[in-house]
């Protein structure tokens, strides 16, 4: 049950920041999200990386080919909203838009929380985007 109220107060959030942000167009007539003007959001001109072990920058990207295609393989239109499992561990954060979104990773579980505006969402991402985020090349 706790779960649910949680989702529910997660979801509405959510959906109050999309609203405040102008996405008001965002959701189709199937209430499927739309996540064009999110991408638009977090688009960045660099992208830092940084271990949570030791909060140092790991690597920085700002080629804007490979940004571009990191926002691709992100696939935000296959992200879940949903809670995150106990005893869950940090592995990366992507400081994203000059730390004006950001995106941490979790380490074997298939998990992102998305920080933006001061807002927190958790999201169930799909197997291969938990990899690509977690394979970070130092």
């Amino acid at each position: 049950m706790k779960k649910f109220i949680v989702l529910i107060l997660s979801m509405t959030m959510f959906m109050m920041l999309l609203s405040a942000c102008g996405f008001k167009q965002n959701l189709s007539k199937s209430g499927e999200f739309k996540a064009d003007e999110f991408i638009q959001m977090i688009k960045s001109d660099k992208i830092e990386i940084k271990s949570i072990d030791s909060s140092s920058v790991i690597s920085t990207v700002t080629d804007q080919k490979y940004i571009d295609q990191f926002v691709k393989n992100l696939k935000i239109q296959q992200w879940q909203m949903t809670s995150l499992p106990d005893n869950s561990e940090v592995q990366y954060e992507y400081v994203l838009n000059n730390g004006k979104a950001n995106i941490i990773t979790f380490k074997d579980i298939p998990y992102v929380q998305l920080e933006i505006k001061g807002f927190n969402f958790t999201f169930k991402v799909p197997e291969d985007v938990a990899n690509y985020l977690n394979a970070v090349k130092k």
